[in-house]
């Protein structure tokens, strides 16, 4: 099983990834991928200047594969990859990683949004379940992590 984890170092995305831990089996694959819109798509030209904007971007990328960089460390035993990509829109960019990288499983962590909050903002979950081709696992907030359970390891 190969499983791609959407990961952006909040609480929620830690849970998701340590469910996927709680699911690892030997032989499977976990891909964890942290996607940074650009700011540009966001930020007000008024406010922000050009250079001002291509900072936010490289700090915030620089931030991404700093925690990339310890994830890939933590993860060593396991069969993994960590992944920092910027792109236009998450939500795009999640479902062409886990076409690209051929995966059976999207996993992500819900923000627990209300229904109004989801209707004004939209839910990256919610678009991934709508339009993934592969099964997307969403771990909501307050979710007890779940240890490894490999059950090929000896105690």
């Amino acid at each position: 099983m190969k499983y791609l984890v959407a990961y952006d170092g909040s609480n929620n995305s830690r849970l998701g990834l340590e469910r996927t831990l709680g699911l690892y089996r030997d032989g499977d694959e976990i891909v964890v991928s942290s996607f940074i819109q650009r700011y540009y798509d966001v930020a007000d030209p008024t406010v922000f200047s050009t250079a001002d904007v291509s900072a936010i971007d490289e700090d915030m990328l620089k931030s991404a594969k700093e925690s990339q960089a310890m994830l890939d460390e933590l993860l060593k035993p396991i069969n993994h990859k960590c992944l920092v990509e910027t792109c236009d829109d998450v939500r795009e960019a999640i479902l062409t990683m886990a076409e690209k990288e051929k995966v059976d499983m999207i996993v992500v962590g819900s923000r627990g949004l209300s229904a109004l909050s989801r209707f004004v903002l939209g839910s990256t979950s919610q678009y991934l379940v709508n339009h993934a081709d592969v099964p997307v696992l969403v771990v909501p907030p307050g979710t007890t992590q779940h240890a490894p359970q490999n059950s090929d390891k000896k105690a």
